[in-house]
């Protein structure tokens, strides 16, 4: 899975509540606080804060070199440290961040409601810079002064994650999510994502399919469904019918992008003896133009599908005779050939003998009343599925996921 880095940051708002005002004592108000100044302080920072609102930026850089030579006290440090963080803002300069919110976060000067802000993004600065260290360290102040923020708790564990601690951050991300659906808040795309990360990093199937499966609740993008089920696929490495199964999944959400991915579906489709099918994926992949017929793989797995089908055609013909034994090779063919209101009630004598395959002609039930526009009935069919245990429970859950989010008939 291609890992996305997640900084989890909070907006700063300076507030400088007045400009300069030049009495006998040097006294500056900003924040509802008087700050003393000298004289010659007070002149600098008052010509840093005319060119911080409309000078070009050498005027800027000027009055700043001039602000940095002559302020000495700690409130005209604090002040020319509020008025390099606006400049830095407006550049978008992470390494003059930095410089300002250093001393923000040491002043005594600081009000306490901005002290989350700074080290919030402070640590972001030192996370992207690779200092992990100095990023874990100011977000763990930052935890104990807003213990129950989920940013904080997020921004945690990615340090774990970076220490190699996948499971700590996997189980943290998971109380986070789980509390905050207790309390009725939204849960962030970033913040599934972090935890499907973490999750399969550890290698925690349950932990990284109950992400994936809030992930593509809560955001069902293309990009989100793709990146939960190749998580479930690499996790769960389903074989045999299960993991053709699982790319019958991905093909109707539109998860299928890659060309090795419409190649091993093809391939698995008629090894097992439905060449029709195998046929289909693959004209689907030439004509989303992520398979050329002229490649070698694609070429020869063509000409396998056209030799068999005629092998296809005969075992129909033959399990549809009296007398022929029940099994899923015939409603499946049926399905790959389009004939899916043919296969539907061989489907559900099947399951209804119950035992072990139950399941997975109850999934394949399902699949086959998509395809013939009966959402209600596949429903109720992966309802049904979803409530046993094992991996074909967990891919009907999938298609309920994608079910509720179809526009009814």
């Amino acid at each position: 899975m291609r890992s996305k880095t997640l900084l989890l940051t909070a907006a700063i708002t300076i507030g400088v509540c007045a400009t300069p005002a030049l009495a006998q004592r040097g006294t500056l108000t900003i924040n509802g606080r008087n700050l003393s100044l000298a004289a010659a302080e007070m002149n600098a920072l008052t010509a840093l804060r005319t060119a911080l609102s409309g000078g070009q930026r050498g005027q800027q850089d000027a009055a700043l070199q001039k602000a940095r030579s002559i302020v000495t006290s700690a409130d005209g440090k604090y002040v020319l440290a509020l008025y390099t963080l606006e400049i830095a803002q407006q550049r978008q300069d992470n390494a003059m961040r930095a410089e300002a919110l250093d001393v923000l976060i040491a002043s005594g000067n600081t009000l306490p409601d901005k002290l989350p802000a700074y080290l919030s993004i402070r640590g972001s600065i030192a996370y992207q810079a690779g200092d992990v260290a100095l990023a874990k360290t100011l977000w763990t102040r930052l935890l104990t002064l807003t213990p129950n923020d989920p940013q904080a708790q997020a921004n945690m564990a990615l340090i774990l994650q970076k220490e190699g601690d996948t499971k700590g951050a996997s189980e943290l991300l998971e109380r986070v999510v789980a509390a905050r659906i207790a309390a009725g808040q939204p849960v962030t795309e970033v913040m599934y994502r972090q935890w499907m990360s973490a999750a399969y990093q550890a290698k925690l199937l349950p932990a990284a399919i109950a992400a994936a499966r809030g992930l593509v609740r809560a955001y069902p993008s293309p990009a989100n469904w793709r990146d939960a089920l190749v998580v479930y696929r690499q996790l769960a490495q389903p074989t045999g019918g299960m993991e053709i199964d699982l790319f019958r999944l991905m093909r109707a959400v539109g998860a299928l992008t890659k060309a090795p991915e419409y190649q091993r579906m093809a391939q698995l489709l008629i090894k097992a003896g439905f060449p029709t099918e195998g046929k289909a994926v693959l004209t689907e992949g030439m004509a989303h133009s992520l398979l050329d017929p002229f490649e070698e793989v694609t070429r020869a797995t063509l000409t396998e599908a056209d030799r068999t089908l005629a092998d296809e055609r005969a075992r129909i013909a033959q399990l549809q005779r009296p007398g022929a034994p029940a099994v899923l090779d015939l409603p499946d063919s049926l399905v790959g050939a389009g004939r899916h209101a043919d296969a539907i009630p061989l489907y559900r004598a099947l399951a209804a003998k119950g035992g072990p395959a139950a399941a997975e002609a109850n999934v394949h039930l399902g699949m086959a009343l998509v395809l013939a526009g009966q959402r209600a009935e596949a429903i109720t069919v992966f309802t049904a599925v979803a409530a046993q245990p094992g991996g074909y429970a967990e891919i009907a859950r999938f298609w309920l996921d994608w079910l509720a989010q179809q526009p009814a008939a």
